[in-house]
């Protein structure tokens, strides 16, 4: 059986998908893939699914969990003294989208950016959307929640770095305009805008971006020897690595 949260839960045993109807059942399912091979209470999984549990809320969960599990595979949901949803390893698409750009940082380190390519491209394309959006407005899954965006850049920002091995062009600069714009703390993405202008032969632009980023969040080697090089018109500025491995 799979599961995806990576956008809408989606619950897909080896039949087809499950329909999770009612937005009461699908947080509560949210919250035990989130707590996926634990005992999750269903006092706690109350205050998950209801802001103020009813009296009887836990009778009503029993219910609603009860009618998810007689559609899995025999063992998967065990609902009892407590709520307890069984999964393999890598059944989440979460899991195996952090494996993957684990993998993909690891062989660009390595030097082998064809497979770097392939696992970046293999997690990216796993995500529709954000991170289980049914437990979006939920304090206790925000730490998870915020765990998976930062992975996300992670693969955005190993994917402009393969990208810059190559051509370069405006859509290049655009793109890498954008992911600044949405993520103004991570260095690397600041650092990748300035070598695409610099390999455009922008280099007033590029060091400007590289001013603004020491100004905004503190001075590095890195960011220093990259205005370095771009200031002498030095070509090392393209190849020079801009990114650190951030991947939990």
């Amino acid at each position: 059986m799979r599961v995806e949260v990576l956008g809408p839960l989606r619950v897909l045993p080896a039949d087809g998908e499950l329909e999770l109807a009612g937005s009461r059942v699908r947080r509560a399912m949210g919250w035990l893939v989130m707590n996926a091979n634990a005992q999750v209470g269903f006092d706690s999984l109350s205050e998950i699914v209801w802001v103020r549990p009813p009296a009887d809320a836990a009778h009503r969960l029993r219910v609603l969990l009860r009618s998810v599990a007689i559609q899995l595979p025999p063992g998967t949901l065990q609902v009892a003294g407590k709520a307890h949803l069984v999964l393999a390893d890598g059944a989440v698409d979460a899991e195996r989208f952090a494996d993957l750009i684990r993998e993909g940082y690891r062989h660009w380190a390595n030097g082998d950016r064809d497979r770097a390519r392939v696992n970046t491209h293999e997690a990216l394309s796993l995500w529709r959307g954000l991170p289980y959006p049914e437990l979006a407005d939920c304090t206790a899954a925000a730490a998870d929640i915020e765990r998976l965006g930062r992975v996300r850049v992670d693969a955005l920002e190993l994917q402009q770095e393969l990208i810059l091995g190559g051509a370069v062009d405006f859509t290049t600069v655009a793109e890498l305009r954008y992911l600044v714009g949405n993520h103004p703390d991570r260095r690397g993405l600041r650092r990748q805008l300035a070598r695409a202008l610099a390999t455009m032969g922008r280099q007033v632009e590029a060091l400007q971006v590289l001013r603004q980023a020491s100004a905004d969040l503190g001075d590095d080697p890195v960011t220093r020897r990259l205005t370095t090089l771009i200031a002498q018109r030095d070509p090392a500025a393209a190849g020079l690595p801009s990114i650190d491995h951030h991947t939990e």
